[in-house]
């Protein structure tokens, strides 16, 4: 009887436990031409100590971030610095982030 007893508090000890984790979030979304709305690869997004990489479809996706409000930096050749702050408060925030071009 001790034993099944003890099992049942480590169990609901452990249960306990994981419910009480906090969740990370992720951001995901796509660097887009403002003007032509096709996507820029190579684009530097950087969030909290975090800094990626867009891929050749524009799409970027940065996990295991701080849930609360964080400032977002895009940069890219030929664009001008985008930056923003917004709030991380769900599993998962995606984002389309439009660059202006720079008028020469």
């Amino acid at each position: 009887m001790k034993f099944i007893l003890g099992t049942l508090v480590c169990i609901l000890s452990f249960s306990g436990l994981f419910s009480q984790t906090k969740q990370h979030p992720s951001l995901s979304g796509t660097i887009i031409d403002e003007q032509t709305k096709k996507p820029i690869a190579g684009a530097v997004i950087t969030i909290q100590t975090r800094t990626v990489t867009s891929g050749d479809d524009g799409h970027f996706l940065i996990r295991n971030l701080i849930p609360g409000r964080s400032s977002i930096t895009v940069n890219s050749l030929g664009f001008e610095k985008y930056t923003s702050t917004i709030t991380l408060e769900n599993e998962s925030t995606i984002l389309q982030i439009p660059l202006k071009g720079y008028n020469l």
